[in-house]
């Protein structure tokens, strides 16, 4: 194309970007993600509503406002850019979470420094640092050659990445620590060229599971053996699990009706607003809508 030293208009130049940017979007994924939002928003309300817990639906619905909000822009964002951020966006994720460690709300984790109180709002670090590691993950396996990822050079890659693992899990924060770990297992499977190096440090990672057992807290401890047998303390560490799996249950075929679950509307449920939202669908619309609901997350 001759270029004949004539600038576009600026709002040709605006339509081509808006174009641009529409054929970019992934618009089932965007369409699905909206519906879900909506079906976790209608759930909520009934999970909530007449309760002492009625106000979390209109927190629910202002952050998903700003989350809207951020995911636009994210997207005008070339993803790019922020790759080439990630090593710093993963210093400012450690440095924040040693800040909730020494400065963060005990009070809203209910005794573990997982929150900061910012301008109102409550933050939760760890959140921040799952979305750096993701980021670094692709950063290291974008730069690096592959020729060059021996065990040892994993090893040194990996270091940088227990740091906030390690911060996450002593605020105590076991579960999020573990997806993180996994979140860095997975990508490690998937994008490394051969398996054994990723074979060597995850049975390395095994090997040091006695140690970490020892120095975990006796309820973490609990809550893993209750994870793996509810029914050995089905009235303390268990009861989580077996009343959620008595509100799926009780659903039946048909479910009981919007707003008529028992285990949720009597409080049965523990946590039912934010841990077992699930329950609460599955015993409101029972196995065909509980399918429903899995087979339009996975579209």
């Amino acid at each position: 194309m001759k270029d004949t030293g004539l600038a576009l208009p600026r709002a040709t130049v605006g339509v081509s970007r808006w174009r641009r940017f529409r054929a970019a979007v992934d618009w089932p994924l965007i369409l699905t993600m909206l519906a879900l939002c909506a079906i976790g928003l209608f759930n909520l309300y009934s999970a909530t509503r007449g309760t002492r817990h009625s106000a979390k639906f209109d927190t629910q619905l202002k952050w998903m406002v700003i989350a809207s909000i951020l995911f636009i822009v994210a997207t005008a964002v070339d993803y790019r850019a922020l790759v080439r951020l990630a090593w710093i966006g993963l210093g400012t994720a450690i440095f924040l979470l040693i800040v909730v460690r020494l400065l963060g709300d005990a009070a809203h984790g209910k005794g573990s420094y997982r929150w900061l109180n910012i301008a109102g709002m409550g933050i939760q670090p760890s959140e921040v640092a799952k979305i750096a590691v993701i980021l670094v993950l692709a950063r290291m396996f974008q730069d690096g050659e592959l020729s060059g990822y021996t065990t040892e050079a994993l090893l040194i890659r990996l270091v940088a990445l227990a740091i906030p693992v390690g911060l996450i899990a002593i605020q105590p924060d076991l579960g999020t620590a573990t997806l993180t770990t996994l979140i860095c297992l997975t990508v490690g499977f998937l994008a490394m060229p051969s398996v054994w190096p990723m074979i060597h440090v995850t049975l390395a990672g095994l090997l040091a599971i006695p140690i970490l057992w020892e120095t975990m807290h006796d309820y973490q401890k609990n809550r893993i053996l209750a994870f793996i047998d509810p029914a050995s303390d089905p009235t303390g560490n268990g009861w989580h699990t077996r009343q959620s799996i008595l509100a799926v249950g009780s659903g039946k075929i048909l479910g009981k009706g919007y707003g008529e679950g028992t285990q949720n509307q009597f409080d049965f449920l523990p946590e039912h607003w934010t841990d077992f939202p699930y329950s609460v669908w599955a015993e409101e619309w029972g196995f065909i809508g509980s399918v429903l609901l899995v087979s339009s997350s996975r579209s």
